[in-house]
């Protein structure tokens, strides 16, 4: 029987960086900031445009009195830490240092070894970190994925396995030399681990940790990346230890999965002449990649694959090896470098064993990698390590020749008092003037999840060096409403120079529900600052197109209409009940709003075209596909024939992640948790839920069943059938009970609760009446 028959039949029986010292000033990275906004008051903006306004215009010179001395310092520390950079050879010279990266997907496994007499054992790193380094190093940077594989932290998060690597690792590398650890960072299985020699330890300062996911729903921990950074001396080293999307065919993913890692990291150190600073990868002097990669050797057949290694001819294999392809692109990885592979691919092994797995023939592929970037960084060593047998990869490691800046005091001394002494001086020749090349931005229609840019170039055309920065209006708190980035927002022009500024419009589930209903709306004026001098005001606008995404389900039912199509504002609130009609069929036409027809069309593709993809939801995001679904969803369009499945099952995962009431209601929360032993007592609760979401929960969970049963229908084993179809309901459950119920505000979501939320919706996953 179908999900929809089933859950009609069911209603038929019953009635949710302040620079560096010495570092060139950056405009300050602003996180998105999830805020309503309101426009200026026509009175205010028609004080810039319509002549003088005694009141507004008092208000102004109060602002600038207060702020004068705040900018005149300000502009000080831009324009000498500017200063300093240029003239970094007067004060600084170089010396060399070594630093060895490692990467190492475990696969799960521990640091443990059983011994002849059965016991247990640590394991020995020796030979990845130790053996036959060319040169000692003075920094470690190790990183770590796969280091935990259990399903409820690949959600959530929760574990730390770092305890139980650090003491391997420091008893490998601090045999001969003392080894201090600055910083580390873990994100569910990936963990990275800075070491420096003892002796450097005075000399680091700026540290800074951060970790972004981008597997399920493009934040889950399972992928993404965790890095750090740290100044030694006078140079900024960033590390970042990635793990990208698995499978051979996911080469955008992977390409996506680094582009989000970039975008989104960003790394937030203090020092104490200049504070607080952000820090995003790319602006630091070294910085080194490394990770389980997943690019592969595709279009190869294993065992031909096998037997090139196995007489290293490399050459032909990396040729079509898919990182060197999308390097040479420019679609990835843009700017670094890595060295010459001469050791055979990591990637996949027989745990135990130097034998490539051949039970399933995965290609042997170069998985595990080390890149690096950076004009003063080479790398004098490059390889594998074959002998370390604990997992189905081999750990990597490069080894960098690196230099560095170090200052010397005393002619720092005399510059920084030179610069000083110029700056005064310039202070007094003149005032600061410049011309912007736009102060009108229409973005157009904006679409949910969609990022749309434009820029604007500002020109110094005045006798004398400025600092500008956007600034906020009287009385509010912010520079630039929620769904716009400036970026940089603040900068130093000398006379002459030119800085073009970005302006990215996105509107992510923080904003769409207020997009939605009207209570945001897209009509902003922005403030560019001249330091000790005059403003400029830009008008930015835009049309929101309405979104099914963070729309509640009350409404939903009760539109028949495409979102897109309704003007905000022109629908009313909706109602508690949802019209009677039949239920709604599979692949035919929505006959009734008993469930949204969005959410119709999505489990509809899925159950036509999914059938032979049982990790359709474990897959990870193809972002870009998936906007195309949500355009689907928004318009009359259907989602075409053999449309990636993938791409609709993350969409269908992202809308009920971004319902503003979840599915459960957060009140009911407590009566499933309670229920979960018994299916009569869950189906109890959920007969409780309002409509809408009494309609939704059975009609999601019924879905998942039927496609439980077409992805086991075919296995002609009973007992492998059986085992099947409980690891699938195991892994449904898990990630679902985590979007079709969400705990109340003050509850924590931890292990525990999320495998009772599982429970409970393991029983309408498993019990057979909900088929009757």
């Amino acid at each position: 029987m179908d999900p929809i028959t089933a859950i009609a039949k069911m209603k038929a029986e019953e009635t949710e960086a302040s620079p560096a010292p010495i570092a060139p000033p950056r405009g300050k990275q602003k996180l998105r900031r999830k805020s309503s906004i309101s426009t200026l008051s026509d009175d205010y903006v028609a004080s810039f445009f319509s002549g003088p306004d005694t009141t507004n215009e008092e208000a102004l010179k109060s602002r600038k009195v207060q702020d004068a001395s705040s900018d005149g310092s300000k502009i000080k520390a831009s324009y000498v830490s500017q200063q300093l950079k240029t003239r970094l050879n007067e004060y600084t010279f170089t010396s060399d240092i070594t630093v060895c990266a490692g990467t190492f997907n475990v696969n799960g496994r521990k640091p443990v070894d059983t011994a002849a007499d059965g016991s247990s054992v640590s394991v020995s790193l020796d030979d990845w970190l130790v053996q036959n380094l060319v040169d000692e190093p003075d920094v470690y940077a190790i990183g770590f994925q796969e280091l935990d594989l259990s399903k409820e932290n690949f959600l959530l998060n929760n574990s730390s396995y770092e305890d139980m690597w650090t003491p391997v690792i420091e008893n490998s590398i601090s045999k001969k030399t003392t080894y201090t650890k600055l910083v580390s960072k873990q994100l569910v299985g990936m963990l990275i681990i800075i070491y420096v020699k003892e002796c450097h330890v005075a000399h680091v300062s700026e540290i800074a940790a951060a970790s972004e996911g981008t597997g399920i729903m493009g934040m889950m921990g399972n992928k993404g990346g965790v890095s750090v950074r740290f100044k030694l001396h006078a140079t900024s080293f960033c590390f970042v230890c990635s793990h990208l999307a698995a499978h051979n065919k996911n080469v955008l993913r992977r390409n996506r999965d680094w582009s989000e890692i970039l975008r989104r990291t960003v790394l937030t150190s203090s020092s104490p002449d200049h504070g607080s600073h952000d820090n995003r990868i790319l602006e630091h002097d070294i910085v080194v990649v490394m990770g389980d990669f997943n690019y592969r050797i595709p279009d190869r057949d294993a065992l031909e694959v096998i037997d090139l290694v196995h007489n290293k001819q490399y050459e032909s294999l990396l040729s079509i090896d898919q990182l060197h392809v999308e390097k040479a692109a420019g679609n990835v990885f843009v700017g670094f470098n890595e060295a010459v592979i001469t050791f055979p691919p990591t990637y996949k092994y027989e745990p135990g064993t130097d034998n490539f797995e051949t039970k399933k023939l995965r290609t042997p592929s170069w998985c595990d990698r080390v890149l690096f970037k950076g004009t003063s960084i080479h790398a004098i060593q490059y390889t594998s390590c074959p002998e370390c047998k604990l997992s189905d990869h081999k750990p990597v490691r490069a080894l960098f020749r690196c230099g560095i800046l170090e200052i010397d005091a005393t002619k720092y001394a005399d510059v920084l008092q030179t610069v000083h002494r110029n700056h005064d001086v310039l202070e007094n020749e003149a005032m600061p003037d410049a011309t912007v090349s736009k102060n009108h931005f229409d973005f157009g229609e904006v679409h949910f999840g969609n990022r749309h840019s434009s820029k604007f170039t500002i020109t110094n055309t005045g006798k004398v060096y400025f600092s500008f920065r956007f600034t906020n209006k009287p009385e509010e708190n912010r520079y630039a409403p929620a769904w716009l980035t400036l970026e940089p927002s603040e900068g130093i022009l000398e006379v002459g120079d030119s800085m073009d500024i970005r302006m990215d419009c996105f509107v992510d589930n923080a904003m769409a529900g207020e997009m939605n209903s009207g209570a945001m709306a897209f009509d902003d004026i922005i403030v560019l600052h001249l330091e000790n001098g005059k403003d400029f005001f830009l008008s930015v606008v835009g049309t929101w197109r309405r979104t099914c995404m963070c729309t509640p389900l009350a409404q939903l039912v009760q539109q028949t209409a495409p979102l897109a199509t309704i003007a905000i504002g022109a629908d009313k609130p909706g109602g508690s009940s949802p019209p009677d009609a039949e239920a709604l069929p599979i692949a035919t036409s929505v006959q009734a709003l008993k469930v949204p027809k969005e959410v119709w069309k999505m489990v509809n593709h899925l159950i036509l075209f999914g059938k032979d993809e049982p990790t359709l939801f474990f897959a990870g995001p193809a972002l870009d596909n998936m906007q195309r679904v949500v355009g689907f969803l928004d318009t009359d369009a259907a989602i075409p024939a053999g449309f990636d499945v993938h791409s609709v099952a993350e969409a269908l995962i992202m809308f009920l992640r971004y319902l503003p009431q979840p599915v459960v209601p957060s009140e009911f929360h407590k009566l499933c948790v309670d229920a979960r032993a018994s299916y009569v007592g869950s189906r109890q609760v959920i007969n409780m839920l309002p409509p809408p979401h009494q309609y939704m929960f059975l009609y999601i969970t019924a879905f998942l069943r039927e496609l439980i049963d077409i992805f086991t229908s075919g296995n002609t084993d009973v007992d492998d059938a059986v085992q099947l179809k409980d690891e699938l309901r195991e892994k449904h459950s898990l990630l679902f009970g985590t979007l079709l119920m969400r705990p109340p505000k003050n509850k924590r979501l931890g292990p525990s609760l999320a495998k009772k939320q599982a429970q409970f919706v393991e029983q309408f996953l498993s019990n057979p009446d909900i088929a009757d």
